[in-house]
């Protein structure tokens, strides 16, 4: 039966991180899937590892551990801040166009966390005050340092994968879960400010969902003609009907943003976006019987950074079809960066 956990919006925070990391072993040890009984069991990372956050390396340590230490099946994806990364230490296209994205986007944070050196201090400095942030010479040192880390950090993020499916049968009934950072790629009329994605076929999906590295993704990207904001790791979120009997599952966008839109008072920001259609919610205080079969969108992207949570959503076949449940662990954090409370709770699906 598949199993498997998915992880939003980590943004350097390694305590929240590694507090829930240690809570999801103890839940597979007390379920005894810690063993190679139950190796299907998955965990699956949505992207954005790096920038805002004050331990972006550490972070990256953590992560590259896990597969020697724990006997699971890991899935990375990219998310837009690894893509800006990527984008500058290869001096691409995009990265011409704007050598500054990167750096209105968090990196300070990172390169902080990478090197403590005196000799990059000024440059990150200058860039962090949003001086000479376009500076070939300040770009110049910053670069100089980044093409010095480690290989295996380079090669962390050069193999993230830019999309992953999975399937699972919900009594009786397949499900596809399609997983992006952001959200499926736009194409045809897009408006960045009220997506619709009302043109998207079924074979644009599947392509879009080919696991693509860094590389391939860049390629598809120039094929396809994307704008930054139109693509998988930069697309806004989707509110719309289930598509082709996809649930997309992605973080990107912080929840706190959706409530403020649609007004949303009673929705606070560690709370997931489980969307049934536009404007339709999940709402744990009320006593509504939601379909799973109308379930279209996730977004676990908590706001971890923001003082919201880091979080976790737990899929098991066998729970959706014993109790139509799926499982939602969260570390709350505070603006200090600390680990917080881990709160768990139950969302009940009616099957």
């Amino acid at each position: 039966m598949a199993a498997f956990w998915v992880i939003g919006d980590i943004h350097g925070m390694l305590d929240p991180l590694h507090f829930l990391l240690k809570q999801i072993y103890l839940f597979e040890l007390s379920h005894n899937r810690t063993e190679n009984l139950e190796k299907s069991t998955k965990i699956i990372f949505l992207g954005d590892y790096i920038d805002h956050g004050p331990n972006s390396k550490q972070v990256i340590d953590l992560l590259l551990t896990l597969k020697d230490s724990w006997d699971k099946e890991f899935v990375f994806l990219a998310g837009n801040h690894e893509d800006m990364f990527l984008h500058f230490y290869h001096q691409t296209e995009i990265y011409q166009m704007d050598p500054g994205l990167w750096f209105y986007n968090g990196a300070q944070t990172t390169l902080m966390s990478f090197f403590d050196s005196p000799d990059y201090f000024d440059s990150i400095l200058d860039i962090t005050y949003q001086k000479n942030i376009n500076s070939p010479s300040v770009l110049n040192s910053i670069f100089a340092a980044v093409t010095d880390l480690d290989q295996k950090y380079i090669d962390f993020f050069n193999n993230l994968k830019y999309a992953h499916s999975e399937q699972i049968t919900v009594n009786g009934r397949l499900h596809n879960l399609a997983f992006f950072h952001a959200c499926y790629a736009a194409v045809d009329d897009f408006d960045i400010f009220e997506p619709t994605y009302a043109t998207l076929t079924k074979k644009q999906i599947q392509e879009q969902l080919k696991p693509r590295n860094f590389f391939e993704y860049n390629e598809f990207r120039k094929g396809k003609k994307l704008d930054l904001d139109m693509d998988n790791v930069w697309s806004r979120e989707y509110f719309g009907q289930k598509l082709f009997n996809y649930i997309l599952i992605h973080g990107h966008t912080p929840t706190k943003f959706i409530w403020n839109t649609f007004k949303l008072q009673e929705f606070d920001l560690t709370h997931p976006a489980i969307t049934f259609g536009k404007g339709q919610f999940y709402n744990f205080n009320s006593p509504k019987k939601y379909e799973f079969d109308q379930l279209s969108c996730i977004n676990l992207d908590t706001g971890a950074v923001y003082g919201g949570a880091l979080t976790a959503m737990y899929f098991s076949e066998d729970l959706l079809n014993l109790s139509g449940e799926i499982i939602l662990m969260q570390v709350i954090t505070s603006k200090g960066y600390r680990t917080g409370n881990l709160q768990t709770r139950r969302i009940k699906f009616k099957i």
